[in-house]
């Protein structure tokens, strides 16, 4: 799975939209939840936590160096998210 993929089913397995009933929070844009953000922020603390576990391991994953170096292209996919 590549990055890019990788990103979106992160942000997917995030995504509360059916899941919740609507509570504005931090996240409303005009009183409505802006879900795809909280998804994105949700994804990011996930694969930050990911790269803190795995900075040590050096086996190959899905063709890169360590799972580290495939998650901090993850990371990067998910800012672009954001912007």
């Amino acid at each position: 799975m590549t990055p890019k993929e990788k990103a979106q089913e992160l942000i997917d397995s995030f995504d509360m939209r059916d899941d919740y009933p609507v509570n504005c929070g931090t996240y409303c844009s005009g009183g409505v939840p802006d879900y795809k953000r909280m998804a994105v922020v949700s994804a990011l603390l996930f694969t930050k936590g990911v790269q803190e576990h795995t900075q040590m391991i050096s086996t190959p994953y899905e063709g890169y160096k360590n799972a580290y170096e495939y998650f901090k292209i993850v990371k990067q996919e998910l800012e672009l998210e954001l912007l």
